[in-house]
């Protein structure tokens, strides 16, 4: 008989374990392998089965997917060469596009640091060099060891497989045939062995179609069934909620800085407006019953301080319900409660919380630490039978890295069930064993929808189209329809002369959006591309090339005769300084750290950490410590560092509460602050004017971003550019002064429905 392991995994929705239980269904009439129990202890480890969680001495951690996967595999097998093929099939399926070899080591190099093992001296995983890997600890399951005597096989057979009774003495009959060292067979052995099979067989196969039944009712949706319609057209939409009977979407629609929200009907595409144009919205959610329609609105002031409002369906009075709420809520499944998120910048933590339905009642239930805090969460998702939420979390710990994770509604427990190093968005239920969610995927440069299995935690790409999903997502009831938010980025290069700001002209084109800006010391341009690479070209914006292999790469600016720019990566953001034409790289700083600058003469690197309390650090540019300049002002610096010309201030934007924005500027020598102004809430890229005598920042209205300066001696900003559509992402000065630089577009973004799901 095949081991209960396989079979709780494949009951658990691991469809990817079908190959390997049909082979060795055959196998197991022949040799029964030993049994493993809910729990397997082996050294000082105890591991769940059923949880993967991962005991040691009384401490409790709980395993990752592809991990836990692995040290299960391998226990069930123990002893035995478990190839490096066998684990592909078993953690990727056959449609999965991944470096297998590089992804499964790493899933079993985060085992072995789990567990405290090393390749070159194994105490429980040893590595067959090219050939896969073999578990060589002692193992035990409760009382039952593993690789027991053929009595022991057949008595946890008996248990568990057959209808147990009771004999004269209270044994069951199999703990008889155990006891007694020299039983009187009913048959004679060979017909007891072949009887012994039948009974085995059919058995098997009552649980096979009990299963198949099961699991026919959560298998994953066929992607040629599904039908996906656009079904807005503005180019606008922002974000989007289903109603639970899946005939109304709620979205909101930008018009510049500014967002209405507006109620369509699916089938007559019959749409009206319900909340008039305002601060913008960040995450629509219906009732359960479909009376209200639950939105998260930010303050006129601060774009990144958030309420949580009620309004019915319709239109009607609006009700305030909670303050500062940092994600889409989501309701209990009888409507009674909803969940939603809250960072908590002084503590580094973000805590998932649940209020009742008219907002009372708000509570923590679990907290998350070292949670992005920075970031508008993307959301949260309640299960259909009420008993776990997932929400996915950007972790900023040693390895930094995008978590799905689950939480107990009953004690708040949280679980990890899949990670990933690129952005997560909104989670939906499909059904008890299958969530969607959005995921970057680097390799096709864009955000697709990926189905995650819970609990085991394998993830597989659902959608494989042009389109670029953003975090909204939602479901309805029956889990037949999904709306989402597809949208695509265009942005080229613009150049102006410095006496006349107004007479810009594109000098790039093409698909690929540019998007951070500078200029190097020879006179060339360079700019990120959409893709997460640097790109190089002439003044003109002709003969492009990549700058270097570095990828994930953001925060570009010169510095001197280099160039600065910083790369992300799972377990770190690295600053890098490297030469004009993109040789002699330099990684000067790696950790939790952001918005970097260079000071104009090249020989200083300034840049914030990004856990609270946030600092400013100054290192020098070819490599040494970093040195404390100041404290950061405010709640969080929300925008990269820029030093002026002479090298002697710095300045930063940054949020504080009550909401407001500002602009610090401070002395790059001693950090000592020196001028705060205001700046209307949103203000982004702050760099200084080529003069020194002002600092210059975007701000986005009237569905336009224009560059404002603000003068050092005081009084009211003036306006530079006069564009009346489209978004400026970023802006820089040539390094002559005579040139103005700039990244311009727009962003354009539609509802999309994916029906049939069902």
């Amino acid at each position: 008989m095949y081991s209960l392991l396989t079979m709780r995994l494949f009951r658990e929705g691991c469809g990817e374990m079908v190959d390997s239980f049909k082979h060795r269904m055959g196998a197991a009439l022949m040799s029964s392998p030993a049994r493993v129990s809910g729990k397997v202890s082996f050294g000082e480890f105890e591991l769940n089965l059923e949880t993967a969680e991962l005991r040691r001495n009384g401490h409790e951690s709980i395993l990752p997917g592809q991990p836990f996967q692995i040290l299960a595999t391998l226990l069930d097998r123990p002893g035995q060469l478990v190839t490096r093929e066998e684990l592909k099939k078993q953690l990727w399926p056959s449609d999965t596009f991944v470096d297998f070899d590089v992804s499964l080591n790493k899933a079993v190099n985060r085992l072995r640091e789990a567990l405290g093992d090393s390749a070159e001296h194994p105490l429980f995983i040893e590595t067959l060099p090219r050939k896969g890997y073999r578990f060589v600890g002692a193992i035990e399951s409760g009382s039952l060891k593993m690789g027991s005597p053929a009595g022991a096989v057949e008595t946890a057979l008996d248990e568990h497989l057959l209808p147990v009774g009771s004999g004269s003495d209270g044994q069951t009959p199999s703990q008889k045939v155990i006891a007694n060292e020299t039983p009187s067979p009913i048959f004679p052995s060979p017909v007891r062995r072949y009887v012994l099979a039948v009974i085995i067989l059919l058995v098997i196969t009552i649980v096979l179609v009990a299963m198949a039944k099961q699991f026919s009712r959560f298998r994953r949706p066929e992607l040629a069934n599904v039908q996906i319609t656009k079904l807005t057209d503005s180019g606008r939409a922002g974000t989007v909620a289903i109603s639970a009977d899946g005939r109304y979407i709620a979205y909101s629609l930008n018009d510049g800085e500014k967002e209405s929200l507006r109620l369509r009907q699916i089938a007559t595409r019959s749409d009206v407006e319900i909340l008039a144009s305002g601060p913008g919205f960040h995450g629509l959610t219906f009732s359960p019953d479909g009376n209200y329609v639950y939105f998260i609105r930010s303050d006129p002031k601060d774009p990144i301080f958030k309420y949580l409002y009620s309004v019915p369906m319709l239109g009607g009075p609006v009700r305030k319900l909670i303050s500062d709420v940092d994600s889409p809520v989501s309701f209990s499944p009888d409507g009674r409660q909803f969940a939603f998120e809250r960072g908590v910048a002084k503590r580094n933590i973000v805590e998932l919380r649940v209020a009742n339905a008219d907002g009372s009642g708000d509570h923590v239930l679990a907290t998350i630490q070292n949670g992005d805090i920075s970031l508008f969460q993307p959301g949260l998702n309640w299960s259909q039978d009420g008993r776990t939420i997932v929400v996915p979390l950007r972790i900023l710990d040693k390895e930094r890295r995008w978590v799905l994770a689950s939480v107990s509604v009953q004690g708040g427990k949280v679980r990890q069930i899949y990670s990933g190093l690129e952005a997560f968005g909104r989670p939906v239920w499909l059904n008890e064993h299958s969530i969607l969610i959005p995921h970057y995927d680097s390799e096709y440069e864009r955000s697709q929808l990926w189905m995650v299995s819970y609990p085991a935690g394998i993830a597989r790409r659902f959608t494989n189209d042009l389109a670029d999903y953003d975090q909204s997502l939602d479901i309805s009831r029956d889990a037949s329809t999904v709306a989402a938010i597809a949208s695509t980025v265009t942005s080229n290069i613009w150049v102006a002369p410095t006496e006349t700001l107004l007479s810009g002209r594109q000098i790039t084109s093409g698909e690929l959006p540019m998007i951070d800006i500078t200029e190097t010391s020879d006179g060339k341009l360079l700019s990120t591309g959409g893709d997460g690479r640097l790109w190089i070209m002439n003044s003109d914006g002709s003969h492009r090339e990549p700058f270097s292999d570095a990828r994930g790469v953001g925060w570009l600016t010169p510095c001197g005769r280099f160039v600065l720019f910083a790369s992300f990566a799972a377990d770190a953001v690295t600053i890098t300084r490297a030469d004009a034409d993109g040789s002699h790289a330099i990684k000067l700083i790696s950790g939790d750290v952001r918005h970097p600058a260079c000071t104009p003469d090249g020989r200083f690197v300034f840049y914030v950490n990004g856990h609270r309390p946030q600092k400013v650090w100054r290192v020098p540019s070819d490599g040494g410590s970093p040195v404390e300049i100041a404290d950061g002002v405010g709640d969080g610096i929300t925008g990269p560092l820029d030093i002026s010309p002479d090298g002697r201030l710095f300045s930063y934007p940054f949020d504080e509460y009550p909401p407001v924005w500002k602009i610090a500027v401070s002395s790059a020598s001693g950090g000592q602050l020196i001028k705060i102004f205001d700046v209307p809430g949103g203000t982004t890229r702050v760099r200084w004017s080529t003069t020194g005598t002002g600092v210059q920042y975007l701000v986005t209205q009237n569905g336009a971003t224009n560059i404002w300066e603000q003068s050092l001696a005081g009084g009211n900003p003036k306006q530079l550019t006069k564009f009346t559509s489209g978004r400026i992402f970023d802006f820089n000065w040539s390094s002559d002064h005579r040139r103005l630089l700039l990244t311009r577009g727009d962003v354009t973004s539609d509802v999309v429905l994916l029906s049939n799901l069902r």
